[in-house]
């Protein structure tokens, strides 16, 4: 289609508005379950530069689109599928066995607004690829919760909300509104409102460990110019860049990816990231793993942190303390000699603390203990990757709210 955007839709995204739950019988049946990972759910193939202007405050048009979807419903239908599973016995022979899955296929409802007008209309996509005339839908991939969309829609029109069934636990769904990335919204204006919540929610949770008088024996050995909330802040942001989409970008062209996350966070609020979840269960816009959130809360029990991990996560200053309380709790494993070299050295600082975030600091420590001043060499691939967005992002933070 000529002068088209294409968006992608994954079901599996944050949410705004909670609606009620969808609860299918189990019976003997395995209800198949996707893996959601967030930061691969929205992508969008650029047909211009990032940050293409309205004319006015698209945020406020945002709001009224989520609250026309609230009491809609997307609807879906559920079908049972059967797959082989093959097993092997103590001795090697193998099993066959035939199990029956029961998969969600959801729809899709879009608050779609028209940029002369600003008038709001309702654009329908079904499993199947049906919609609403004068959009396109190719399904990409996916049978269930994972399924993606490719969507194609009209010049001077902009995605305000989405209304899609997502996974609530292993047998439970529901349904949810939220806003997707899309240039059309990708302004300044709501850069900098996702930049500045993000700021908020970091400050809030520094001043709450305060408050509390949690005693934080490892970000008291830093110096004064090194703020951990900082650190914290490009943290939240590369942990959802992409690391495929990070490789492959044109030099000088981060600062849209970095955009991209802003942007989502500046629609979504309190909501950006709720229902993210990576293949390693790490959750939230913080994406912290339940062993390490529950290791914290026994470490730190003066620190308040919410018990139940989901709720934990979702919520954001609480997260935030979480990331914080893992920043002291990493520091306090360096050994003197090490934290004396480093202390006074921001980016080094924030270089271990991002290196220790993603794949722990015991393999951090052993990386540096047999590479020495190279102490990369033996991390993770995945880890080198997470560095080099840190690096990346570390440079460009001051100039996030231009």
């Amino acid at each position: 289609m000529r002068g088209s955007r294409v968006l992608m839709l994954l079901a599996a995204l944050g949410y705004l508005i909670i609606a009620p739950q969808i609860v299918l019988p189990y019976f003997e049946e395995i209800l198949a379950e996707e893996e959601i990972v967030l930061e691969d759910t929205i992508t969008l193939e650029f047909k211009h530069k990032s940050g293409h202007e309205t004319g006015f405050d698209i945020r406020e048009d945002i709001s009224r689109g989520q609250e026309f979807l609230k009491d809609k419903a997307a609807g879906s239908s559920v079908v049972k599928e059967q797959k082989k599973i093959v097993s092997y016995s103590k001795k090697g022979k193998k099993r066959e066995r035939t199990v029956t899955e029961k998969v969600l296929k959801p729809n899709f409802l879009l608050a779609v607004e028209d940029l002369k007008d600003r008038k709001i209309r309702q654009v329908r996509i079904t499993n199947e690829g049906y919609v609403t005339d004068g959009f396109e839908v190719t399904k990409r991939r996916g049978t269930g919760v994972g399924s993606r969309f490719e969507v194609r829609y009209p010049e001077n029109m902009a995605v305000l909300a989405l209304r899609t069934t997502v996974r609530s636990d292993k047998n439970n769904f529901k349904e949810v509104v939220y806003t997707p990335y899309s240039p059309e919204i990708d302004t300044w204006h709501m850069r900098k409102a996702g930049l500045d919540y993000l700021t908020q929610q970091l400050e809030l949770a520094y001043k709450d460990l305060e408050t509390r008088k949690v005693r934080l024996i490892g970000l008291e050995q830093l110096g004064a110019d090194i703020s951990p909330t900082e650190v914290a802040l490009v943290l939240s942001i590369i942990e959802h860049i992409d690391p495929v989409r990070f490789q492959n970008c044109q030099e000088g062209k981060v600062i849209e990816l970095v955009h991209e996350v802003l942007t989502i966070v500046g629609a979504n609020t309190d909501e950006a990231y709720a229902y993210s979840k990576s293949p390693a269960g790490a959750r939230g816009l913080f994406q912290i793993i339940p062993d390490t959130y529950n290791r914290l809360r026994e470490k730190y029990p003066k620190a308040g942190l919410t018990k139940d991990f989901v709720a934990g996560c979702t919520d954001h200053v609480n997260a935030a303390k979480a990331s914080m309380l893992l920043f002291d709790s990493d520091l306090t494993d360096l050994s003197p000699e090490r934290m004396s070299a480093m202390r006074k050295n921001v980016r080094a600082v924030g270089m271990y603390l991002a290196a220790a975030y993603n794949c722990g600091s015991g393999k951090v420590q052993k990386s540096a203990r047999l590479c020495g001043d190279k102490w990369t060499c033996r991390l993770p691939e995945e880890t080198k990757i997470y560095l080099k967005k840190f690096d990346v992002v570390w440079e460009l933070r001051k100039a996030l709210d231009r």
